[in-house]
């Protein structure tokens, strides 16, 4: 199956990735047009893969999404029929009648990282092929929004403050303690010293 590839390939997936993309860039044919995206997602969640046709290359127009680090195409839209026998995590959403060929993976896996390749196959002007790249990158957990790291950033903020208040209220209190011990020693040492004499 094209996304049960088990855990232990992860590393090995990585080095794939970067593989594809050097192959990509040193070959001319791969190399004209390419536009690489960049999407992340987050394990058992949902991301979007964008892909769009011009305007002029929306007329009789045939879609292959591919992802390369495993070579499988994935579904494809091919005479206003779409094919995704055995993919069933992989959806169309855009109106590929406009040119829109954009997908969504659901029920992220760490394993669906890598490149994909949406081609588009037009016949307007003649037989022609065009493709846009997508690198996926799936994470464990979210990465903290700005908005989320101005708040953590303001809470330990806000907690080193308290703590340092609390550091020198303890201190004051501590020194004025010792101090006051010290006073009263030395009290007790001077009455002490006041009964001696008077006893002499």
């Amino acid at each position: 199956m094209f996304f049960d590839v088990p855990c232990v390939f992860c590393r090995r997936s990585n080095m794939r990735t970067l593989l594809v993309l050097f192959l990509l860039v040193k070959s001319n044919a791969w190399a004209h047009d390419m536009k690489i995206h960049e999407q992340r997602g987050v394990v058992g969640g949902t991301t979007t893969l964008p892909c769009h046709a011009p305007p002029e290359e929306q007329q009789d127009v045939d879609f292959e999404w591919t992802f390369l680090n495993k070579t499988n195409v994935i579904t494809d839209y091919t005479n206003d029929e779409i094919h995704n026998e055995g993919y069933e995590r992989v959806k169309f959403i855009g109106d590929l009648t406009k040119g829109d060929a954009s997908i969504t993976i659901e029920d992220l896996r760490l394993d669906d990282s890598g490149v994909y390749k949406c081609e588009w196959t037009y016949y307007s002007q003649g037989l022609r092929e065009k493709h846009t790249l997508v690198n996926l990158t799936i994470t464990a957990t979210a990465l903290p929004q700005n908005g989320s790291s101005h708040i953590v950033a303001a809470v330990v903020v806000t907690l080193v403050m308290v703590i340092s208040v609390a550091v020198a209220v303890a201190f004051y209190f501590c020194k004025r303690k010792h101090w006051f011990c010290w006073r009263k020693i030395i009290e007790n040492n001077t009455a002490e010293e006041n009964i001696q004499m008077n006893v002499q």
